[in-house]
C-alpha cells in the first residue's frame, strides 16, 4: 500500500474483512484498469509529483477478525509503504506492508496536498485480477486526511457489494461495486482521490483545510 501526491497527513484504515462480499451484478463506478472508463492510476503517471516520505503510525489489526486465534498481521514494515511503487506484477508481493483486518495507517507528505483540478493523490494496493476479467481479489481501506494530524476527515465511500454471504479466502470482488475506497484497483494501479468530495466538510470546519 503506497500513496502518490498529485492535507499533510493522510490515514489508510483496512477494513474488516466481514465487509468483503461477493458480487453479483456490476455496479456504476469505474471498473479496473484495462477496462473501458476505469479511473485507475497507473504507477508511472507523469501526473504524480511526489510519494509518501514518512509514517507517524502504524497500527496493525488481527489477520482475520472472525478469527483472532490467527494473530495480527506482520508483513512487511512501515517502510514498505514510502517511496514510489515498483512493479506491477502481481507474483512481486514484497514491497508491501499488511494492515490487517482493521489496522491503519498514517502517511506523510514533504509537502501538502491541495485540492486541485481532477484527483489529487491515488493510494496503490497489491491486489490481482481473475483471469483478465473484471473482477479482482481486493483488500480494500477507508482513507481519511488531516491538516493538522490530530483531527482526521473520511472520505465518503460506497460499496454495493450483496452483504448477505461473507467473502471466502481469495474471493473475488466487482470494482465496479467500489467508490472511494484504497485498494479498488490491482497491483500497478492507484485508486484516485479527489479532496472536492470534501469540500463542504471543510466550508463547515476550519480544522480541514483544502486549498
Amino acid at each position: 500500500m503506497k500513496s502518490a501526491l498529485a492535507t499533510s497527513l493522510l490515514v489508510l484504515s483496512a477494513v474488516s474483512s466481514p465487509l468483503l462480499q461477493t458480487p453479483a451484478l456490476a455496479g456504476p463506478y469505474p471498473g479496473m484498469a484495462g477496462t473501458e472508463g476505469s479511473d485507475a492510476v497507473a504507477l508511472d503517471d507523469a501526473e504524480i509529483v511526489a510519494w509518501a516520505t514518512g509514517v507517524s503510525e502504524l497500527v496493525r489489526g488481527p489477520v482475520n477478525v472472525s478469527n483472532l486465534t490467527q494473530g495480527y498481521a506482520s508483513f512487511g514494515t512501515a517502510a514498505n509503504a514510502l517511496g514510489p511503487v515498483v512493479s506491477a506484477n502481481p507474483d512481486d508481493v514484497y514491497d508491501t506492508v499488511s494492515l490487517g483486518d482493521g489496522g491503519s495507517i498514517t502517511l506523510t507528505f514533504d509537502q501538502p496536498i491541495r485540492d486541485g483540478e481532477g484527483w489529487d493523490f491515488a493510494v496503490f494496493e497489491n491486489g490481482f485480477s481473475y483471469a483478465g476479467e473484471s473482477l479482482a481479489f481486493l483488500e480494500l481501506a477507508f482513507v481519511e486526511v488531516s491538516s493538522n494530524g490530530v483531527d482526521f476527515f473520511r472520505f465518503p465511500a460506497v460499496s454495493l457489494t450483496p452483504a448477505d454471504t461473507q467473502v471466502g479466502t481469495f474471493e473475488w470482488i466487482d470494482p465496479t461495486d467500489l467508490h472511494n475506497l484504497a485498494g479498488k484497483h490491482i497491483q500497478g494501479w492507484g485508486t484516485p482521490f479527489d479532496l472536492s468530495a470534501l469540500a463542504a466538510v471543510a466550508a463547515a470546519d476550519p480544522r480541514l483545510d483544502l486549498a
